[in-house]
């Protein structure tokens, strides 16, 4: 009874999912196919099934085993990986288990081991630790820092767009004194006392100050 309900949900799926597309012969058979590559072959079927009713699933990417009932099938087979993912649009779910390369093991960015740690002393982290050592990937740990610890994720990120910002803002500067030096003599600039930014006349400095420091001249 149970591999009839696995059969039937597939072949629906898989219409389902053809018809979705546009419908077609090719598409009929690459959905199949993919379903059907997710399926243990012959007697290594009977051991999906733990008792009457549900059914052994393996997570595609980390491998996890978990269970499901057979009426959860089509859904669960239905989800796939969000944009962001290693796996970004692939099926979540295997209905025979599934060999991931072992995982490297990787440090929340606030362990006191982790190499931003001295980096993130410097940014007013200091005494904010997490001893979270096992995660697998670099996403991981981007879910677990704004699952876990979301004040100290956003500042971290506010942090690096800043520091970035200043890289770009030293190369710009560097690119300017490189063409002055083509140009010839070098030209007075104007440094924004607010900022990082310069310009070459008075006007063009004043028209900045007013519009991306009013509140500071107020």
């Amino acid at each position: 009874m149970v591999q009839e309900q696995i059969q039937e949900a597939l072949v629906d799926l898989a219409a389902e999912e053809a018809q979705g597309e546009g419908g077609g012969l090719k598409v009929l058979k690459d959905v199949t196919s993919e379903l059907e590559g997710m399926v243990p072959k012959g007697e290594g079927q009977m051991n999906l099934i733990s008792s009457a009713g549900t059914l052994d699933v393996w997570n595609r990417h980390s491998g996890r085993h978990s269970h499901i009932l057979t009426d959860q099938l089509r859904f669960q087979l239905r989800k796939r990986f969000p944009r962001n993912h290693p796996m970004a649009g692939q099926r979540v779910y295997s209905l025979k288990p599934v060999d991931v390369a072992v995982a490297p093991k990787l440090k929340c960015w606030l362990h006191p081991d982790h190499p931003k740690r001295e980096w993130l002393n410097k940014i007013g982290l200091v005494g904010k630790t997490c001893l979270a050592a096992s995660i697998p990937t670099e996403y991981a740990i981007r879910v677990h820092m704004r699952r876990r610890h979301p004040t100290a994720y956003d500042l971290i990120l506010d942090e690096e767009r800043k520091e970035e910002k200043r890289k770009d803002n030293e190369l710009r500067q560097k690119e300017l004194e490189a063409l002055q030096k083509i140009a010839g003599p070098k030209r007075e600039t104007y440094e924004c006392p607010h900022c990082d930014r310069f310009f070459d006349t008075p006007q063009g400095l004043k028209l900045h100050i007013t519009k991306e420091h009013k509140d500071a001249i107020n």
